[in-house]
């Protein structure tokens, strides 16, 4: 769409890492409707946009030394619908979108309130000066989105790390994984037991049945026809699905005649090895 985009991080303080880790069935639906919560609040106050907003939400529990870290990123297009359904709202200025302040503690709130309300079991076993632990939210600009998208669908794409992280092992037969450090931006190296490599890898798998992104407002599949309306009010047509382009049939590479599915092997194999770790054993 024509309009500026932002994007949105919303950090769980470490105080509450624990809770998320142990209760993931119940935290992570919580997270995400607190955040969708306080978000909508937020921007429908006039002085912020004043009007119903869409956006897409990403979990992504990871650091890059691929530590429990669970935060959400939400990727808002600054544009919002109007009460009255024929109007737009759009921000006083493309360089501001809301307060980091109050979006953290709307969404602090909101996730109080609906433990108290849905799970007291799980508020009861929260230390209260964690509930009180200030949350971390970021707000930046994004441009007009495409670069924000390419960044938020590695999140969702790829896993936690890379076989290019990879480098080996050492003497004592640990697993060495390089990372960059966010506290300087330099590239390190951790020496991990396989166990406990995979130990973190395996924080990071969600429950049967939570999925990582989620789409909100007139961005949703339910409000199909509130996002037409948003898109004829900007000046643009329906949204159509581009037609996936035919490919030509596969050929042998020598004689160059078509080739034929005569069937389908299963594979037989595990993940694919650093190619280092191969070289090294050879």
């Amino acid at each position: 769409m024509p309009v500026p985009y932002y994007l949105l991080t919303l950090t769980v303080p470490a105080e509450m890492r624990g809770v998320f880790l142990h209760y993931p069935l119940e935290m992570v639906p919580v997270f995400f409707a607190a955040i969708a919560t306080a978000l909508k609040a937020l921007c429908a106050r006039r002085k912020f946009l004043g009007g119903d907003i869409g956006f897409t939400a990403i979990l992504h529990t990871w650091t890059r030394r691929i530590l429990f870290h669970p935060h959400i990123h939400v990727l808002v297009p600054a544009v919002g619908l109007a009460p009255s359904g024929c109007e737009l709202r759009h921000p006083r200025t493309e360089e501001y979108l809301l307060p980091e302040k109050a979006l953290a503690h709307a969404t602090r709130k909101a996730i109080n309130e609906a433990l108290a309300r849905d799970h007291p079991e799980i508020f009861a076993r929260i230390e209260p000066t964690a509930r009180q632990k200030p949350w971390v939210a970021q707000v930046q600009g994004a441009g007009r989105g495409r670069t924000a998208l390419r960044y938020l669908a590695a999140y969702v794409k790829k896993s936690a790390f890379s076989e290019g992280r990879l480098l080996g092992y050492d003497q004592s037969g640990r697993i060495v994984l390089s990372y960059r450090d966010s506290a300087d931006g330099k590239l390190k190296r951790e020496a991990l037991d396989p166990r406990e490599l995979l130990a973190r890898w395996l924080l990071h798998i969600l429950p049967k049945g939570l999925v990582r992104v989620r789409h909100y407002g007139w961005l949703s599949a339910a409000a199909h026809k509130a996002c037409l309306r948003v898109r004829f009010l900007l000046g643009l047509g329906p949204y159509r699905i581009p037609a996936v382009p035919k490919s030509e049939p596969p050929r042998c590479p020598f004689c160059n005649g078509l080739l034929a599915q005569i069937a389908r092997i299963a594979p037989q194999r595990g993940p694919p090895l650093c190619q280092t770790i191969l070289k090294a054993a050879a």
